[in-house]
This record gives structure tokens, C-alpha cells and sequence, in this order.
């Protein structure tokens, strides 16, 4: 039997449609946390698995190219989780082009993504998990 628990935790991860952030969310939902996502692709196969672990789940469909979204992201999870301690920043892109064919457009989309996504994401939530007074967790994937 596990001891770990986040039971009554609210995790937000980002990029969870596949791969690694799938496998996070699962983990904190079977280790307890309800589980909320956002991300470019609707998640439909990370919600089965979570909701087969009894876990509250909440899909935020964001563009994490841009802040416009993640002020909405916050309150989205909030409301559908009743309260965000746990931040995974995982969504990442890359582009497979050979370094002398990567243009300007696709260096554009990779660091939006990979770095304001998550700079943007992570500012938020910590200004709303300190405004809260509980902490919290904050992952950043890189």
C-alpha cells in the first residue's frame, strides 16, 4: 500500500494529452489529487484514465502560446477543482526540421509554447496560490 497522498490537492497539468503529462496526471489522481488540464488537444483518453481513479477531472482547452489564457486557466481550475495546489508545467513542442531549415515562424511557435507558455502559467499560479495562503507546488518542465 502507497502511503503518498494528495488526497483533497488540486493538480493543473499542462500538455496532458499524451506521453509524460498523461502519466503525471495519472499519478497524482492515483495518488489522490483531482486532476485539471490544459492544453492545445482535447484529452479525451487522460480523462477516462482519471476518471477511472474516482478523481474529479476539468479540461481547459488553451492556447499556451499566449497570456491571454491563463488568467482563465487559474480560475477554470478553481471553480471545476474548488482550488489549485499543485502546478505541472509540462506542455512542450519541438520542431524536427534540420537546424538549417527552421524558420523564423517555427522558433516563433517552439519558444511561445516552451518558455512564455510556461513563464506566463507558472506567474499565475503562484501569485494566486500565494494569495490564497495555503503554498503549493510548482513543477516546471524544460
Amino acid at each position: 500500500m502507497n502511503s503518498f497522498s494528495l488526497e483533497g490537492k488540486a493538480a493543473l497539468v499542462t500538455g496532458a494529452d499524451t506521453g509524460l503529462g498523461q502519466g503525471i496526471a495519472l499519478a497524482l489522481a492515483e495518488a489522490g489529487a483531482d486532476i485539471a488540464v490544459a492544453g492545445f488537444v482535447p484529452p479525451a483518453e487522460t480523462e477516462a484514465l482519471v476518471k477511472k481513479t474516482g478523481r474529479k477531472f476539468v479540461n481547459i482547452d488553451a492556447n499556451l502560446m499566449s497570456i491571454e489564457p491563463v488568467t482563465r486557466i487559474v480560475a477554470e481550475t478553481v471553480a471545476g477543482l474548488g482550488r489549485l495546489d499543485i502546478l505541472v508545467n509540462n506542455a512542450a513542442v519541438f520542431d524536427m526540421a534540420p537546424w538549417g531549415e527552421i524558420t523564423e515562424k517555427s522558433y516563433d511557435f517552439v519558444f511561445d509554447v516552451n518558455v512564455k507558455g510556461l513563464i506566463f502559467t507558472l506567474q499565475e499560479v503562484a501569485e494566486s496560490m500565494i494569495a490564497r495562503g495555503k503554498g503549493g507546488k510548482i513543477i516546471n518542465f524544460a
